[in-house]
């Protein structure tokens, strides 16, 4: 079923860097750094001016870590980002760099 055009502003476009994977790659198929795209904080859509629920990369979408309820998501397993939000991000960001040192 093919959407109907005049709606296009509803739906998010993809990311361009990452193609909507959320992660960013060279041209070998080796990922930059924490592998994050920076543009759509992973998520894969370039419109997030309305906030977006992700997985959360402090207990990957489980809601627990070590059998009690995560700080970051408070057990849900998702958290609210917004692209326009500098603070945000940078927090996320820092999250995921300490999510990926644990493993």
């Amino acid at each position: 079923m093919e959407r109907d055009s005049s709606l296009n502003h509803c739906y998010p476009k993809r990311c361009g860097r990452c193609d909507g994977t959320g992660d960013v790659t060279n041209r070998f198929g080796n990922k930059f750094g924490e592998g994050l795209c920076t543009d759509c904080l992973g998520v894969g859509y370039q419109n997030l001016s309305i906030p977006r629920k992700v997985e959360c990369p402090h207990c990957f979408g489980v809601g627990l870590i070590n059998a009690e309820r995560c700080v970051l998501c408070k057990g849900t397993g998702k958290i609210l980002i917004y692209r326009d939000d500098s603070v945000a991000e940078d927090e996320f960001r820092e999250i995921f760099r300490l999510s990926k040192q644990e493993k």
